[in-house]
């Protein structure tokens, strides 16, 4: 009768389940960064150019197998708020990088005040804001 060692069988066992287990592990937590939206300059007359600029405006999939999954958004709609009077501004696409960059102007029709650009349909976006003056293009 021949004995067995039973000890490679065993240690061999280990790895294929620890490397099961390495393989197959917990998913990663979701860690996509919120859209932000930042404007410039902080005040501008009705008539008058500013700028937007976006960033992290793409899907986020980052728990699937893919770590790096996002698109870039389309057909981003900018929407200059103040108050209950919105008007949309723009329409804008995400680079690869997920951010945009545009040069728009303020509504003629715009009263003097605190206005905010916001990204209508993108989750959790931030607003934009800056102050509209009271008069036309030019004044400070």
């Amino acid at each position: 009768m021949q004995r067995r060692n039973a000890a490679p069988a065993v240690a061999a066992l280990a790895c294929l389940a620890l490397a099961g287990c390495a393989l197959v592990g917990p998913r990663p937590e979701a860690s996509c960064a919120a859209p932000m939206i930042e404007v410039e300059p902080r005040r501008a007359a009705p008539g008058g150019t500013f700028r937007v600029r976006g960033e992290a405006f793409g899907t986020c999939d980052d728990t699937g197998p893919l770590l790096d999954a996002s698109k870039p958004m389309r057909n981003i709609r900018l929407i200059l708020r103040r108050g209950s009077w919105e008007r949309e501004v723009a329409t804008v696409d995400a680079d690869r990088r997920l951010s945009f960059d545009a040069r728009l102007r303020v509504p003629a029709e715009s009263e003097p005040g605190r206005a905010c650009v916001v990204a209508a349909g993108a989750p959790e976006a931030s607003a934009g804001c800056f102050l509209v003056l009271g008069e036309g293009p030019g004044s400070e």
